[in-house]
């Protein structure tokens, strides 16, 4: 998880923004999967993951379900368009493109979020969560499986090649 939350502040530097959006807008529903015996990330886990974590944050502005869909809108699994939750439609902003959006803001039916903003309230709500559930199950049964990097390599395989496994 900490590779993860990482990587979303590399691309976020590198203004690697799709991937750093793609990336924050996959946490709500790695940390609803690890909460749950049966590690499944289901959208209605992952909306109430969202809004446990950012729901007081981006009251008025933005739901678990409306974030969820944009994650899913990303992944090519439902369309925006056709899946919009409300007649809103969410953007992200991008650094420095010299608007005068703050955090959040709204105007003609369309939610203005500044994407660096959003992912480092995402990635802070995380951290914040993995030292929450640090130690507790099923979270430590679920990170004990979780793909990781291994810079070092894996016993058995090839050792000495950093890889992700």
């Amino acid at each position: 998880m900490v590779n993860l939350l990482d990587d979303i502040q590399r691309a976020l530097h590198a203004k690697a923004y799709y991937f750093a959006l793609l990336g924050t807008l996959s946490l709500p529903g790695v940390c609803a999967a690890m909460e749950y015996p049966d590690g499944v990330a289901k959208s209605d886990r992952y909306e109430l993951s969202f809004n446990t974590r950012l729901g007081q944050k981006y009251r008025d502005q933005l739901t678990g379900k409306q974030c969820y869909q944009f994650r899913s809108s990303m992944l090519q699994e439902e369309p925006m368009l056709r899946q919009r939750v409300s007649s809103e439609r969410v953007v992200f902003v991008i650094p420095g493109s010299g608007s005068s959006v703050g955090p959040t803001m709204r105007a003609n039916r369309v939610i203005y979020l500044d994407l660096h903003t959003f992912c480092c309230d995402m990635t802070d709500a995380v951290q914040g969560w993995l030292k929450a559930v640090k130690w507790t199950e099923p979270f430590e049964t679920h990170m004990a499986g979780i793909v990781r990097v291994h810079p070092r390599g894996i016993p058995g395989a090839i050792e000495l090649l950093p890889m992700l496994a």
